[in-house]
């Protein structure tokens, strides 16, 4: 009998965790991805901070060879390592499942020679993020970036 009622109570305790649960809030993402550019852009690194999930990886398009997929340190290392361009964004898609959404948008920018390209000149760059909502907001824990050409 003690192990029944034991029983049950844990199950009412799990039910009602879930039932506590509430789905994230709607998000304009379009607005999240200028906000991280415009962060990196304004070297506004504790807004980088929140932005960027723990677990933040990235593959980006000049890439160390030593680590093909970039860690969040190495990723906030190179944001202050220069001055970054103010991008443009647009043509941004979301696909929300839940906590997680998949967003791709382009990124431009006039870059100068010798940083991204040897001629530098204005750049598009497809990104796919994954955003997940965690810690009461939204926080970007993957990006791959692409050159477009």
């Amino acid at each position: 009998m003690r192990h029944s009622v034991l029983r049950y109570v844990l199950v009412l305790l799990v039910f009602a965790g879930c039932a506590t649960t509430t789905p994230p809030p709607a998000a304009d993402f379009a607005a999240l991805e200028k906000q991280l550019m415009d962060a990196l852009t304004d070297k506004k690194y504790d807004q980088l901070e929140l932005l960027l999930a723990p677990d933040f990886t990235n593959i980006r398009v000049r890439h160390n060879i030593d680590e093909p997929i970039g860690s969040r340190a190495s990723w906030l290392a190179n944001a202050k390592s220069r001055n970054w361009p103010r991008y443009d964004v647009s043509g941004v898609t979301v696909k929300q499942h839940g906590t997680s959404a998949l967003v791709h948008a382009v990124l431009s920018a006039e870059h100068e020679p010798g940083v991204i390209t040897d001629q530098g000149g204005r750049l598009n760059f497809t990104v796919s993020d994954n955003w997940i909502w965690q810690d009461g907001r939204w926080q970007l824990t993957n990006r791959h970036a692409s050159l477009r050409r």
